[in-house]
């Protein structure tokens, strides 16, 4: 966690902005579990796209890890920022994503981590505008606007199930995780960067678990935040296409199950964030993002 002597925003070249969070005023009734539907249903007369409120909070400040990338890794904050040379050719196309960026990120993270398998699950483009249609992607999206993290405890294990198939009961045996891999498609990003929350600084009492319900069969579990002053977020100011962010959304490395004295980050919660820092005329962003699952011996 930063040292108390930086806590001024000019003198740590934080940014001041306005962060999603859940609403706790604007709950389901008790008893009645949250949920969000991610595709658009305003067809449908009466259909709630979700049961629960979000609100903008004011004022949060979001330091600049520049400079100090040593200081996080994975397992003590859930997250790091690591080089890695960018391909343009790997996006030229959904093929391209599929044969060639995941392919190579799969080998990329393998050899970050020393794992036994790397497996992307899923993989998303996001850029910032009001209708984003780019012709080349079928996964699009705008930037994600509230604080959360992708996956549950439980929605990452039947990830592994549903991903995995018959070899999932013995991957399940030994640890995994889920990582995601965040990169900007032009440098440098300055239009809604990536904030993410030490995980050290994240309390379970803020965290709130919503059903996902997406087009396809499968049924995730998401969580969102609850605004807690204890939050430290980080981000990477004027990011380049050579610097990834590598984000926890899982391990099953849990205290229980680990035998160093040293708590295991879990996750990393994360958003988008109008940076009021941001150039006039900065390029809209945007990004791909991988999630993949991680297996070790």
């Amino acid at each position: 966690m930063i040292p108390p002597e930086s806590e001024n925003a000019a003198e740590d070249d934080s940014t001041i902005a306005t962060l999603g969070y859940v609403d706790p005023t604007k709950m389901p009734p008790k008893g009645e579990k949250p949920f969000i539907i991610v595709f658009p249903i305003s067809h449908i007369p009466g259909a709630k796209q979700r049961n629960f409120g979000f609100l903008q909070k004011p004022g949060v400040r979001i330091r600049n890890l520049r400079g100090r990338e040593e200081q996080f890794n994975l397992d003590s904050t859930g997250f790091q920022v690591i080089r890695w040379r960018f391909d343009p050719s790997w996006v030229i196309s959904e093929e391209a994503v599929e044969q060639i960026y995941c392919r190579e990120a799969e080998s990329f993270l393998k050899g970050v981590l020393d794992a036994k398998d790397v497996v992307v699950f899923d993989w998303l483009v996001r850029k910032n505008t009001p209708h984003f249609e780019d012709r080349r992607f079928r996964k699009q999206l705008r930037p994600a606007l509230n604080v959360h993290i992708d996956q549950t405890p439980r929605s990452a294990v039947n990830r592994v199930r549903f991903h995995m198939g018959s070899r999932a009961d013995e991957l399940l045996r030994k640890r995994f995780q889920i990582i995601n891999i965040w990169r900007p498609l032009f440098t440098p990003l300055e239009d809604w960067p990536l904030a993410v929350c030490d995980f050290r600084t994240t309390s379970q009492s803020s965290i709130v678990a919503a059903d996902t319900v997406g087009r396809g069969e499968y049924k995730g579990e998401s969580a969102y935040l609850k605004f807690d002053p204890a939050q430290e977020f980080w981000y990477l100011k004027h990011q380049t296409v050579d610097e990834v962010w590598l984000m926890k959304q899982f391990d099953s490395l849990s205290d229980a199950t680990n035998h160093s004295s040293e708590r295991v980050a879990q996750f990393a919660a994360h958003t988008a964030f109008d940076d009021p820092n941001a150039g006039t005329n900065a390029r809209l962003r945007e990004s791909i993002e991988l999630r993949m699952l991680v297996f070790y011996d």
